[in-house]
C-alpha cells in the first residue's frame, strides 16, 4: 500500500515498527492524522482479505486496548509504503459453524 505524501515519525527508521496505545498517544497531531489514514486503509484491506464485514484494525482500537501492531513499512521521499502488519493482543476470536453462524 503506497501512501503518497504521508509520513509518520517512527516509520522508516526500521522496516518493522511496533505501534500500541502509548506509541499512538505520543504522536503529534499531524502524525496522528497520518497514522489514522494509514490504519483506515490497512484495516479495510485486512478485513476484506479475512472475509470480515467490517475493519477490526483502526487507530481507536490501538489507542484504547492492549493490542499491538507490528507494521512492516518503509519511507521514501514521496511518502510511506506499507507491506504488511501483524496485530497481536487480547481479542475475542470467532469461528463460523457448519450452518454459517459465528461462535466465540
Amino acid at each position: 500500500m503506497d501512501f503518497e505524501g504521508i509520513h509518520v515519525h517512527g516509520i522508516g527508521a526500521n522496516p518493522i515498527t511496533l505501534w500500541d496505545g502509548n506509541a499512538i498517544r505520543r504522536l503529534s497531531s499531524a502524525d496522528t492524522e497520518n497514522m489514522k489514514s494509514i490504519l483506515d486503509v490497512f484495516g479495510k484491506r485486512s478485513a476484506k482479505a479475512q472475509g470480515l464485514g467490517a475493519p477490526i484494525t483502526d487507530i481507536y482500537r490501538l489507542r484504547s486496548t492492549d493490542q499491538r501492531l507490528y507494521l512492516y513499512a518503509t519511507r521514501h521521499s514521496g511518502g510511506t509504503v506499507v507491506m504488511g502488519g501483524l496485530k497481536v493482543g487480547s481479542k475475542k476470536l470467532f469461528v463460523r459453524t457448519d450452518d454459517g453462524q459465528l461462535q466465540e
